[in-house]
């Protein structure tokens, strides 16, 4: 994009014939420049903007996508493509404004790395601007992988939102990651829309949708089989084998505490089961009648380790949610106490089995 003679900012590939053309971050002269991979681009005729960090050339699919995402929320807000913020050195593909905020929009079409991408968020939240990413193609096969859906993804009602646009249907695909229990995928639902108001009202019903998220007594021996089958292979973290070890512990037969009652949120690497079970391994550590404090478990508890990087706002969500979820399981079997709203009390040692069989047979009586 560049600066026509009359302030107009225009895509090189409106351009029929020759004109003067100007950089819209730094004003210098730019010209026309076309390749067999590359889109039609405006390019410096010497080394400019690199404090802008600006690439020269971008493929079909960028530049086809910004222009349609232009149409796609111009009745709902101001649009502006390729708005330069000199403060932190970032330009956003689409700004889009109203009274009440601005939101940037990013068009990733190539890889980025999430340190990339959390430095690019913090900028725009400096500014006091929202910002959504919106994949595109290269994108579309992995949209079910959850790492990709806590990379990109933004938290409403609890539940995961990721957005991409397709350029040959001109469509934004919404994806929505609900819930997840170990040993099966993850809980989605997808939209397409044409319009922001099919956008908005798919948002609004996402936002207010009910999930059941608990896992019946046939799921939970279900995910007690394929625990036992997941430690035959010796799958399981190395911390987790050597700790239980050290105890004289079976993972075999871990406590039926493992295998959640309820699905949990996005964002947790390893099996919930084998966090869950070495949060027991370090639980038992203290003594029978210690008073422990919240904050000290979830310092031991929430390893950063075991999680995929994602938002902090997303992180946090999702780790209290496990945290809690985990705290009530072991009041509700016995094990801690409730001494205040910051401490508890461990009372009993969670009832572990010689093996998978012994494990059943309790969980039948």
């Amino acid at each position: 994009m560049a600066y026509d003679q009359f302030n107009t900012l225009i895509a090189a590939s409106q351009i029929l014939t020759t004109g003067s053309y100007f950089c819209p971050i730094c004003q210098q002269p730019v010209i026309k420049r076309v390749g067999l991979y590359k889109v039609a681009h405006f390019a410096h005729y010497q080394k400019a903007c690199l404090e802008a960090n600006v690439s020269e050339g971008e493929t079909v699919e960028h530049l086809k996508g910004k222009l349609q995402l232009v149409e796609f929320f111009k009745d709902h807000y101001q649009t502006s493509l390729e708005v330069y913020f000199p403060q932190i050195k970032q330009r956003a593909d689409l700004l889009l404004q109203n009274k009440e905020r601005k939101i940037a929009i990013e068009f990733q079409c190539s890889p980025i790395s999430f340190t990339k991408l959390m430095e690019r968020t913090s900028g725009y939240q400096q500014l006091g601007i929202s910002v959504i990413w919106i994949l595109g193609q290269r994108y579309f096969n992995q949209l079910n992988k959850e790492s990709v859906l806590t990379k990109f993804g933004t938290l409403v009602n609890h539940k995961v939102i990721v957005l991409a646009w397709d350029i040959r249907l001109k469509y934004l695909k919404i994806i929505a990651g609900l819930a997840k229990c170990d040993f099966q995928k993850i809980l989605l639902i997808t939209r397409q829309v044409q319009t922001y108001e099919q956008y908005y009202q798919a948002l609004m019903a996402i936002k207010q949708l009910k999930v059941n998220l608990q896992i019946n007594a046939t799921l939970r021996a279900r995910h007690a089989l394929k625990w036992a089958q997941y430690i035959y292979r010796g799958s399981q973290q190395k911390t987790v084998k050597r700790w239980a070890y050290r105890d004289g512990c079976q993972l075999v037969g871990a406590p039926w505490l493992v295998h959640a009652t309820v699905k949990m949120p996005l964002g947790l690497k390893c099996l919930q089961a084998e966090w869950r079970c070495q949060n027991i391994l370090n639980l038992q550590q203290y003594q029978i009648g210690e008073v422990i404090s919240l904050m000290e478990l979830k310092k031991r508890w929430l390893r950063p380790v075991d999680w995929w990087p994602m938002r902090p706002d997303l992180l946090v969500a999702s780790q209290m949610r496990l945290m809690d979820q985990m705290i009530t399981d072991l009041v509700v079997v016995g094990v801690l106490r409730p001494v205040n709203t910051t401490h508890v009390e461990y009372i009993a040692k969670p009832q572990w089995f010689k093996n998978l069989d012994k494990k059943y047979q309790s969980y039948k009586n």
